[in-house]
């Protein structure tokens, strides 16, 4: 399991930063801009895998293609979400329920 940032994540994997439309490391949806913020509203959206990332097959999401992809790891499993976005996410998902 590798654990870093956004910024980190999407600099050692070669794909867009957590701003652009394809950044979702998780599904291949495009982002809709709300304001400043890129925001990933779909919730069934096609998920990505370890084959689809590593086949570029949402061409889109990546910028080049990653050194860890010689690793025998998974390209979406292991990597999950840093403590502080699921946290964050959490707070700001159950304040916007409560309005």
């Amino acid at each position: 399991c590798i654990t870093c940032d956004a910024v980190a994540r999407s600099f050692i994997k070669c794909t867009k930063g957590h701003t652009g439309y394809f950044a979702c490391d998780f599904c291949t949806q495009k982002g809709v801009r709300v304001g400043k913020v890129a925001t990933f509203p779909e919730c069934n959206a096609i998920e990505r895998t370890d084959r689809s990332f590593r086949n570029q097959e949402n061409e889109e999401h990546h910028n080049s293609i990653s050194p860890f992809t010689c690793l025998r790891i998974d390209m979406i499993q292991d990597f999950p979400f840093d403590f502080m976005h699921q946290v964050n996410n959490i707070n700001t998902l159950s304040c916007s329920n409560e309005q």
